[in-house]
């Protein structure tokens, strides 16, 4: 009874995780919006892996699907900056809120996600996340941006 209870929520959490890969990946941008809706207004973080994220890139013999950081380093500065609402939106919201577990992981999960992308376009160019030019000790969030 404890073991398939166990399982049932790991299952979860991998679903989760699983809806989440494809919704960066750009398979299906659309769920994003209506799975949590009610939680945290991920409509502009759709749109901006819609707009950001480059589907079916050719690297090194092997297909994946890249962050554009260069057009959103590019981008930052304007005054409509998709990349700066999404940070304001998450800086303002209250996790807290959030009543339901996989939406909690969900959210957690995104809030992750735009935390590691903050933190190249921080650091930008950099070839990789793990790139020495990344100080780990710092928060991303209190960088003033």
């Amino acid at each position: 009874m404890v073991a398939s209870k166990i399982r049932e929520k790991y299952l979860k959490s991998v679903a989760c995780m699983g809806i989440f890969s494809m919704l960066l990946s750009g398979i299906c941008p659309g769920i994003l919006t209506d799975a949590i809706a009610e939680t945290f207004a991920y409509s502009r973080y759709a749109e901006f892996l819609g707009r950001y994220v480059v589907p079916q890139k050719q690297i090194k013999g092997f297909t994946v699907n890249v962050v554009d950081y260069d057009s959103i380093q590019k981008n930052r500065e304007k005054p409509d900056s998709i990349y700066e609402k999404i940070l304001e939106q998450l800086a303002a919201f209250d996790p807290s809120t959030i009543q339901d577990r996989e939406d909690q992981i969900a959210f957690w999960i995104n809030a992750y996600n735009i935390g590691a992308i903050k933190m190249i376009i921080d650091h930008y160019p950099v070839d990789s996340i793990r790139s020495s030019k990344i100080n780990w000790l710092k928060n991303p969030w209190n960088k003033k941006h």
